[in-house]
């Protein structure tokens, strides 16, 4: 049996099975702020990318698929959308759950090892820094690491062994607790976001420089799917492959269609480069006016 275990840790020497709750509720406590962040950050961009083009389509530079969703808000249509995405399966991007297995040898019980699982790198790398804590990783299907001797190596490996039980069995069957830092799920937080206050100010940061990125973004998915080439339609219906949507979508990017790269350049002229919090609140019929109020092109620096 190969053995892998990248993100493996010795806990702080202070840390002990007495006293192992509440030094979890205290990593909790950074850790919280980071996964609202996290959600909140995302439901804008999502929120964002619906108002992006419902203003098109208001523009009649789209034709929105929306129709359905006409009396929602841009902020509304994206928060349910990522309930139900949410609910079927892992989001990339809105991955916000954080746990932590906390090994110990019963006869040892004051030194605490464990395995940390989370797909943020910024949470892994404040994790790595908190004081006292060790990385204590350990594999058997390649070389140690260049600065650790193999017998040290090897040591670590027969703690994990004496921890895990694999001798006899694949799964831990060893005195362990399972903490969950920061749940997969995030409806709760969905529903109590800051972006539902509509005095909440949108941080800098997430408006980002990203706005050539952003503007090909909409102009691509403003392309009605009845406009598309038809062996893309065929794949797309049958759910066959994305591979001829993919090339589509290269194509575009590489600038290789002349009328999309015209709608582009409309798309880039008319689009709002900061998308402010009380518009994501609007219905279709309030974003036709703000359309005609906002929707002129920027001036181009003379000559």
């Amino acid at each position: 049996m190969s053995v892998k275990i990248y993100n493996g840790y010795r806990l702080p020497s202070d840390v002990n099975v007495a006293n192992i709750f509440d030094w979890v509720s205290n990593q909790q406590k950074w850790i919280s702020p980071m996964r609202h962040e996290i959600i909140d950050s995302y439901l804008f961009r999502v929120a964002r990318s619906s108002f992006d083009i419902r203003y098109l389509t208001a523009l009649g530079l789209a034709r929105s698929t929306q129709e359905t969703t006409a009396f929602q808000s841009a902020l509304e249509s994206a928060k349910e959308g990522l309930v139900d995405l949410q609910a079927n399966r892992r989001v990339p991007g809105l991955d916000v759950e954080v746990s932590l297995r906390v090994f110990f040898r019963p006869n040892r019980p004051q030194n605490l090892y464990a395995t940390l699982f989370s797909e943020n790198r910024e949470i892994t790398r404040l994790f790595n820094l908190i004081p006292g804590m060790k990385e204590f990783s350990y594999w058997d299907n390649t070389d140690p690491p260049e600065d650790m001797a193999e017998d040290s190596f090897n040591r670590r490996g027969n703690i994990w062994n004496a921890l895990c039980n694999w001798d006899s069995d694949q799964e831990p069957k060893g005195a362990s607790l399972l903490f969950t830092l920061s749940p997969v799920t995030c409806q709760l937080d969905l529903d109590n976001s800051r972006l539902l206050n509509p005095g909440f100010i949108i941080p800098e940061a997430w408006h980002g420089n990203n706005f050539e990125d952003r503007t090909m973004t909409a102009a691509i998915s403003s392309i009605p799917p009845s406009e598309l080439p038809q062996n893309v339609q065929d794949d797309l219906n049958q759910r066959a492959s994305f591979s001829s949507y993919m090339a589509f979508n290269r194509m575009l990017r590489d600038g290789k269609d002349p009328a999309f790269n015209e709608k582009l350049a409309k798309v880039r002229d008319l689009l709002p480069e900061h998308v402010q919090l009380p518009w994501l609140f609007m219905n279709n019929d309030e974003l036709l006016h703000l359309s005609q109020k906002l929707g002129r092109p920027r001036r181009r620096p003379g000559p």
